[in-house]
């Protein structure tokens, strides 16, 4: 047991003073003294902040996985926390007439506050007064509109160096599951953020995001757990502590109900779960006060003490690809019940990363220590993600007991995995960007076809066990258009009587140069009004002009909103820097369509051009402007200054000075907001991945961008 007190300080001087003065006590009797203490009551160990036990085997755990941290905790030093999320995974509904309640992470600081005695309890980072001399859990809450995963690194190397930080909770995978990001970027993002938080001497906690609920359920409880899984994967090979809220193991059961098969089954389960959430008008859900304090508790009996075994373990999971119209797996794995008794169970897959489940035997008998196979059968959506992998959510049932469990399956025989998203200064030819790999244990034959823009090619397969091959596949690119254009490379791969058919879409934009329009892209086909966009360049500054042309593009829009808004991101980082991976953070600015046509730019973000950044941008430094032209016709303008692009080489009139850059524009129309961008707007607009190339000069050269999605 690992015991920790407060330090005495004993004023040896004045101790001995006091005592070299009292009268000698008289002789007594032997065996008197020890007489009179055996009678006496034992004393009571101090409780409260006086003192905080830690068993063994937790202290044990925390000093592997968070030397940093409980380095601090264990000689009550207080905790330094720095929280990466986004603002709607601490998003809480609570009514008009309760007390404000903290959100998950603020009560688990708390909590963890009053569980190592600390008796300056929570507060922010520089609070000054006496409070501030006590002990105390310091938390740093980075959660803004827009943040991901894609944006830790850049918080990391920047803002998050302002305080001392010891341990680095990252609180991620809803966003990115609502975007379509693959494990594999997931994973990578990850890692980099976690090498980051190392960077600062902090230890990682890797923390999966709790199970969303929708009005279909069958979709939102398993739209995380893929990614979760990932998280929860990737923080036990780097050696961080991972931690689940989505699981469900150990605190969330099944209402009592009377059902008498698995449909009815869920269904009361789905009502129960709803009952954490607040329907709001646009028919979202929001967690409840109650689910955040269930959370809370959970992430620290967590942190302690480890995850919850199920009663019902599964292993040995298979996918094996299926002929078809459409693509289909039938997913193989055994089931094995731990407990000591017979138990009935109940196995539902549910709907995640474009795989439906058709087929299931959900019923599941077995004796104590039994085991067995079971089967499953998924359709596949266009956009299914299947690499090497992958990662299917269940729903189980064990009477009242019920938990989310993620079948992490690798994909036989053979698996195509694509090649990262974008690539840019593109010349001669596409090449195809994949790999097929022989996953199973023989030798397999096959051939393969791609098509794209009218063209086709074909090969042969002829791999070994464990083996792979590239994509042969090259193409002549298209002659290049100045706005970006979307075009499909359809791969159709044949081994015996095994048809596998996979198609991905190619955005393709050639580099612009400055003073050369290029027509932007309307959100939605069919939308009235077109908008040019060029940009102009000297010693001090970059100017983006937009010009607009259309009927009713720039109508008063309500009382304090704007009329138009324009979004940039701008990676202007150093040349080998640039480009390469990372994030940047939009550039807004807004206005209306009335006073003197001067528009505002809100708060920019430090890290905002590119990894690596880490500034103070003053907004008023930035100029946006309305101008109008004629009735149906104007431009707004907007101007960065170059000293705040001080990373950037600025050689301009050369075609390696480049910016990459994407940019929105949101215009009040007849029809309402419609928004017009540069290169296609992608789920997680801040990866560098998602731009497009601006050459720094007035000829620009004929290389492209190329983002495969």
């Amino acid at each position: 047991m690992f015991r920790a007190f407060p330090t005495l300080i004993l004023r040896r001087c004045l101790v001995a003073a006091l005592f070299s003065a009292l009268p000698l006590p008289a002789e007594e009797p032997p065996g008197t003294t020890l007489a009179l203490e055996q009678r006496l009551p034992r004393p009571n160990p101090p409780q409260g902040h006086d003192r905080f036990d830690v068993p063994e085997a937790v202290a044990a755990r925390l000093r592997e996985r968070l030397p940093a941290l409980w380095k601090r905790l264990s000689q009550r030093e207080g905790a330094r926390l720095l929280v990466l999320t986004e603002p709607q995974m601490l998003e809480m509904w609570q009514e008009p007439d309760e007390q404000t309640a903290p959100n998950f992470v603020e009560a688990f600081a708390k909590d963890l506050a009053n569980r190592f005695s600390l008796p300056g309890g929570v507060r922010s980072p520089g609070m000054g007064g006496l409070d501030s001399l006590s002990p105390a859990v310091t938390l740093r809450v980075l959660a803004q509109e827009g943040q991901t995963v894609v944006d830790a690194v850049a918080i990391l190397r920047s803002v998050a160096k302002q305080a001392p930080v010891d341990a680095v909770i990252l609180c991620h995978g809803m966003s990115e599951a609502r975007a379509g990001m693959t494990a594999a970027e997931f994973s990578r993002h990850l890692q980099q953020a976690g090498d980051a938080a190392r960077e600062l001497g902090a230890d990682v906690i890797a923390v999966a995001p709790w199970t969303p609920h929708s009005a279909r359920p069958e979709v939102s409880l398993g739209m995380t757990r893929p990614l979760a899984d990932v998280l929860l994967e990737t923080a036990k090979d780097e050696g961080w502590m991972g931690l689940d809220l989505g699981d469900w193991l150990g605190w969330f059961e099944l209402p009592p109900h009377d059902a008498v098969d698995e449909a009815q089954r869920f269904a009361r389960l789905a009502d129960g779960w709803r009952g954490f959430f607040h329907e709001l008008t646009d028919g979202r859900y929001v967690p409840r006060a109650s689910l955040h304090q269930r959370l809370a508790a959970i992430l620290l009996a967590r942190l302690l003490e480890g995850p919850v075994e199920p009663p019902l373990v599964i292993s040995n999971a298979r996918a094996v690809w299926k002929s078809g119209e459409t693509p289909s797996l039938e997913v193989s794995c055994q089931v094995e019940n731990r407990g000591k008794e017979s138990a009935q169970f109940t196995l539902l897959p549910l709907i995640a990363g474009g795989w439906r489940p058709q087929a299931v035997q959900p019923e599941i008998s077995l004796a104590a220590g039994a085991k067995e196979e079971r089967r499953i059968s998924y359709a596949s959506a266009p956009d299914a993600e299947a690499g090497a992998q992958v990662w299917l959510p269940l729903l189980l049932f064990a009477g009242r007991q019920v938990w989310l469990h993620t079948l992490r399956a690798p994909v036989l025989p053979v698996a195509v995995v694509w090649e990262p998203e974008a690539t840019f200064n593109l010349e001669g030819k596409l090449d195809a960007g994949g790999q097929i790999i022989n996953q199973s244990s023989e030798d397999i034959l096959g051939t393969w076809e791609m098509e794209f823009n009218g063209a086709s090619q074909r090969g042969d397969v002829r791999l070994k066990p464990g083996a792979g091959m590239p994509l042969e596949g090259s193409f002549e690119l298209p002659a290049p258009e100045s706005a970006a254009q979307t075009l499909p490379l359809k791969l159709t791969l044949r081994v015996g009587s095994l048809t596998i058919k996979r198609t991905r879409q190619c955005v393709l934009a050639r580099n612009f140069g400055l003073k050369q329009g290029v027509p932007l892209l309307p959100a939605s086909p069919g939308q009235a009004g077109k908008v040019m966009l060029s940009a102009e360049a000297d010693r001090n500054q970059i100017t983006f002009i937009l010009e607009a042309a259309g009927r009713s593009l720039l109508l008063p829009a309500g009382e304090g909103m704007p009329t138009w808004q324009i979004e940039a991101w701008l990676d202007a980082r150093s040349y080998g820097s640039r480009l390469e991976e990372g994030s940047t953070w939009p550039l807004r600015a807004q206005g209306s369509a009335t006073g003197k046509g001067r528009g505002t730019v809100s708060g920019v973000m430090p890290w905002a051009f590119g990894t690596g950044y880490a500034a103070v941008f003053d907004p008023s430094q930035f100029q946006a402007s309305l101008l109008p032209l004629d009735r149906d016709r104007f431009q707004l303008h907007l101007t960065v200054p170059r000293t705040y692009l001080y990373l950037h080489e600025w050689a301009l009139e050369n075609g390696n000075s480049q910016l990459g850059m994407n940019l929105r524009l949101t215009l009040n129309t007849e029809s309402g907001p419609q928004s017009w961008s540069l290169m296609p707007i992608a789920p997680l607009p801040n990866r560098v991945s998602s731009l497009r190339v601006l050459e720094l000069a007035s000829k620009p050269t004929a290389r492209l961008t190329l983002q495969r999605r």
